[in-house]
């Protein structure tokens, strides 16, 4: 089963209005928005295609001291708390952010709680691979 549009609305449906989340959404490595979700109104283009840089950036800096791609990116900056979490097989990132007072425990927990839901919808890389050339 692919993730659909209204598949990739429901990951943020447990997200209310007391949650310590400023926005969420899942983007490819390009940029592009799968799903979003914020508090206020913000532009989910400008905030998907900086993330996708900023973990590029941080991706490209530790190959290049020889550690390995990270999995999962946390940053704080001044009020936020970013956490970025990649979901491997799908090729897709989840991104967390939040106010700095949440605990980076807290979005892990719920990162690995919207990346096990995308596991179930979302086929892997040899899946999707398959149903392409079923497709051709």
């Amino acid at each position: 089963m692919k993730l659909t549009t209204d598949g990739a609305s429901a990951l943020f449906t447990n997200l209310d209005a007391d949650t310590p989340l400023k926005a969420a959404f899942l983007i490819r490595r390009t940029g592009v928005t799968i799903a979003s979700w914020s508090k206020d109104a913000v532009s989910s283009e400008i905030l998907s295609v900086m993330s996708a840089t900023m973990i590029g950036a941080v991706d490209t800096i530790a190959q290049t001291i020889g550690c390995p791609s990270p999995q999962i990116v946390s940053i704080e900056a001044d009020d936020c708390r970013m956490l970025a979490a990649h979901a491997e097989a799908q090729g897709l990132l989840l991104v967390l952010i939040a106010q700095r007072s949440t605990s980076e425990s807290y979005l892990r927990h719920l990162s690995r709680q919207i990346l096990a839901k995308i596991a179930k919808d979302v086929p892997s890389g040899e899946t999707r691979r398959a149903l392409i050339h079923s497709r051709i």
